[in-house]
């Protein structure tokens, strides 16, 4: 298994750093730090020469260096082996281009977080390379309490992307006092909404059987390898808030949601309740999508 860690010299990127080596995965894992140094716009640069221009990146380019080898200092007792890469270019795509040529099955990156507004747009390179990434990854935000995630709330929904991660917590071992909890919500039937069933109807209540029967996979999945793991179905008006209030009352310091990732226009549209999750949550959020971490 592959994973790559985009660090720069702020630090969110050293609570990156953080949350990856402490991150539930396997033990033989490779890593790759990674950092990106912005180029200029040539055509914005205006009567900036072009050695101005030369030194500028010459100059990112050695901060980056160091920023990468420091980060190599602090993960290679997690990773060993691990693999520094230093690349110039728009970043978010550069950083795409090296998920993947290094087939990555985990990204690791961090959201800015600044205000209301930030949360709101994400950043412009966390949000393109959750989107367009075709691995899995976790948009790591600072936390207060433990580095590894002891409180996990998996928003299920039994998608092949969702089913993936409860597979890959479930192969783990979680230390003492790790809660997982799984919970899916269900549109609150309502005579005012033509597209959600009512309560009388036999296929709402085959839609509710099929819903618990997921529960109950995620939690057989988990119970062996989790000291608590508690499920839960919600009905609710707006699935996203439910799901968000959950996290809150729970304590959550990582929210897990799923993504199809069929195909390019599902990555880009993520899927309306999944992206809310990831802008709007307060905690951690890793997109899960089938066939990756």
């Amino acid at each position: 298994m592959k994973v790559v860690i985009a660090v720069d010299n702020s630090a969110t990127a050293e609570h990156v750093l953080d949350v990856a080596a402490a991150f539930p995965l396997p033990e033989e894992v490779q890593a790759a730090v990674v950092s990106v140094c912005p180029v200029p716009d040539l055509h914005s640069m205006g009567s900036l020469i072009p050695a101005a221009v030369n030194e500028m990146v010459d100059h990112c380019r050695h901060e980056a260096e160091g920023v990468v080898e420091r980060a190599k200092e602090r993960l290679a007792s997690r990773f060993p082996g691990v693999q520094t890469i230093v690349d110039s270019g728009h970043p978010a795509q550069t950083l795409l281009k090296v998920i993947g040529n290094e087939h990555a099955a985990l990204v690791f990156l961090g959201a800015r977080r600044l205000g209301t507004m930030d949360r709101l747009l994400l950043g412009s390179v966390s949000d393109r390379v959750v989107r367009h990434a075709h691995c899995s990854v976790v948009v790591v935000r600072p936390q207060t309490a433990h580095v590894r995630p002891n409180h996990i709330l998996i928003a299920f929904d039994n998608s092949p992307g969702i089913r993936r991660a409860v597979e890959h917590l479930a192969a783990q071992d979680h230390p003492a006092g790790t809660h997982v909890r799984v919970v899916s919500v269900v549109p609150a039937p309502s005579p005012f909404r033509p597209d959600v069933l009512t309560p009388s109807s036999g296929i709402w209540e085959e839609e509710l059987r099929h819903v618990q029967e997921g529960l109950n996979w995620a939690e057989d999945q988990l119970c062996e390898h989790v000291t608590a793991v508690t499920t839960a179905m919600h009905e609710a008006d707006h699935v996203a808030d439910d799901l968000l209030k959950a996290a809150s009352d729970f304590g959550a310091d990582l929210l897990v949601v799923g993504d199809t990732g069929k195909n390019a226009l599902e990555r880009f549209m993520l899927g309306s309740v999944s992206s809310q999750l990831l802008h709007r949550a307060q905690c951690s959020v890793w997109v899960s999508r089938p066939g990756t971490a």
